[in-house]
């Protein structure tokens, strides 16, 4: 038992010097990603192994950035807009559309903050804007509220994160894996 103990404490403190690594630094916003349908994709595969992806990115007056993410329904979704210090401006806008391009929720107030479950499979999409680029008053041709209708200057940082819903094999993977662990715990306290 003390082997075993030994093995995952060094595997744990392994993995925990090498998160910072695997994190990795933002990854740049790319144009053009203007419109609703010309999204950045950023896909699922990017969330591992840390859960999360950051993106570094401007957008100037007139502009609006839009990022993609391919969700299931259960997932738990945040994400957070942060201005970079240097900026012109301190004013942003962060916003999420489900997969029917439906305005699920925005936030107006710098550290932007949106989380939560999601309800639909699909691809999400998140909008970056300057103030006050939301509401019914300023819906664009698109009829999307995210039009670019500001005049902000502004350096951000946009950290998604991502909570998968399990998968069923997975769940099972798990449990097969703690009752051959209990096992061999029980089989070794017999032989001892």
């Amino acid at each position: 038992m003390r082997k075993l103990r030994s093995v995952l404490i060094a595997v744990l403190v392994g993995a925990v010097t090498a998160l910072p690594v695997f994190a990795g630094s933002p990854i740049p916003e790319l144009e053009p990603n203007d419109t609703f349908g010309s999204a950045q994709l950023i896909a699922r595969t990017l969330f591992t192994p840390t859960g999360s992806v950051s993106i570094l990115g401007s957008v100037a007056p007139g502009d609006v950035d839009y990022f993609q993410i391919p969700l299931l329904a259960g997932d738990f979704f945040a994400a957070q807009l942060v201005i970079v210090p240097g900026s012109l401006s301190n004013s942003s806008a962060l916003g999420i559309f489900d997969p029917s391009a439906n305005f699920a929720a925005y936030d107006l107030y710098a550290p932007n903050v949106l989380s939560g479950l999601i309800y639909s499979n699909g691809n999400w999409r998140v909008a970056v804007s300057g103030y006050p680029d939301v509401g019914a008053t300023f819906l664009g041709d698109d009829g999307i509220p995210f039009n670019g209708t500001h005049s902000q200057n502004i350096k951000y940082l946009l950290t998604l994160s991502l909570v998968p819903v399990p998968e069923p094999g997975g769940l099972l993977a798990l449990g097969t894996g703690i009752a051959g662990l209990l096992g061999y715990s029980v089989r070794r306290r017999r032989a001892g």
